[in-house]
């Protein structure tokens, strides 16, 4: 079950970082900037939950 969420949750990064991306393209960088930074307080909060 872990292994299903975490693979859903990346794959729903992924496609915000697309749409980000291509947001930014377009000159508007607010979802990239907002994806960017959920993404690493979400990395910290489980990285330092493992140890």
């Amino acid at each position: 079950m872990k292994l299903l969420l975490a693979a859903m949750t990346y794959l729903l990064m992924a496609a915000f970082f697309c749409w980000g991306i291509l947001m930014m393209m377009h000159g508007k960088p607010a979802l990239l900037i907002g994806v960017s930074a959920v993404f690493v307080v979400l990395f910290a909060k489980i990285g330092c939950a493992s140890h």
